[in-house]
């Protein structure tokens, strides 16, 4: 177990990666209207969402000051795509 943790948060990116490859993929199924896809890559997004802010904390733990800041950016910047990725899932299609 301690390894597997290790491998997810040592190396900061991978976090951000998984998460924006979630949020491309939640776009992608809004845009193709498959929405019942749409819900489970939000929900993969979600979790990518955790593990980049488990890795924040896990960087500000090993004393990577510019890696958990710089993950803490990128969380933020998550936040704003999550909150335009839901409201583009919930405005009315015509």
């Amino acid at each position: 177990m301690n390894k597997l943790f290790h491998f997810c948060f040592d190396n900061w990116l991978r976090p951000i990666m998984f998460c924006t490859v979630a949020f491309v993929l939640y776009l992608l199924m809004i845009f193709l209207d498959h929405f019942s896809m749409a819900i489970y890559c939000f929900i993969l997004f979600a979790i990518g969402f955790a593990g980049t802010f488990g890795s924040a904390v896990y960087q500000f733990s090993k004393g990577r000051w510019k890696e958990g800041i710089l993950t803490l950016l990128i969380l933020v910047a998550t936040i704003i795509a999550g909150i335009i990725g839901m409201s583009i899932f919930f405005v009315d299609k015509r």
